[in-house]
């Protein structure tokens, strides 16, 4: 096999031959020099990545998770979680219907909502011997065409739990919350 380094300095004294003769300089043909053997990228190498983006793929892919299946109904509220049993930290999708323009708040593990002296509504959990969990809560959602949806992560211990959706009236300070529907989430270890 010749020295990648002559075969270099064979290609400079030809192509400068070459312009002093007056033609023009050959091309040089990196993907196939005679003089350096072509490199291949190893196998193995390609195997891993190819696996990783698989790996990741299926990962990503088991994290997102569609609203569960609900009719519409812009008459009676109702709201559906899946999966119904989750793991403490597991991911949890949630549909909602009611009223178009409903502004609707999603609970789990609050048993209902009192208001402060300055008349914000303040989550009242639900209450576990032995423990204080932290409620959980979505920001509110306004029903676009009756329907509502979206995710939250269960950081709750374990246990039965109720998802309440309650819906939100008034304005500023005088809010008020009214249950509209119910269904069930059980926390497994």
């Amino acid at each position: 096999m010749p020295d990648p380094y002559e075969a270099a300095a064979a290609r400079i004294e030809a192509a400068r031959r070459a312009r002093a003769a007056g033609s023009p300089a050959p091309l040089a043909d990196p993907l196939h020099d005679a003089g350096s053997p072509r490199k291949r990228p190893p196998v193995k190498m390609l195997a891993a990545v190819l696996v990783a983006i698989v790996v990741v793929g299926l990962l990503r892919g088991s994290q997102r998770i569609s609203a569960p299946p609900l009719p519409t109904s812009c008459t009676k509220a109702a709201v559906a979680v899946a999966p119904t049993t989750s793991r403490r930290g597991g991911l949890v999708a949630w549909s909602a219907t009611g009223p178009d323009h409903t502004l609707v708040v999603l609970t789990v593990g609050v048993t209902g909502f009192t208001t402060d002296a300055a008349g914000h509504l303040v989550p009242q959990p639900t209450a576990l011997p032995g423990t204080s969990p932290v409620p959980e809560l979505d920001v509110g959602t306004r029903l676009l065409h009756c329907r509502g949806s979206g995710t939250f992560r269960v950081l709750l211990p374990v246990g039965h739990y109720p998802v309440i959706l309650y819906a939100v009236t008034g304005t500023g300070t005088s809010l008020r919350s009214t249950r509209v529907a119910r269904t069930e989430l059980a926390v497994t270890p």
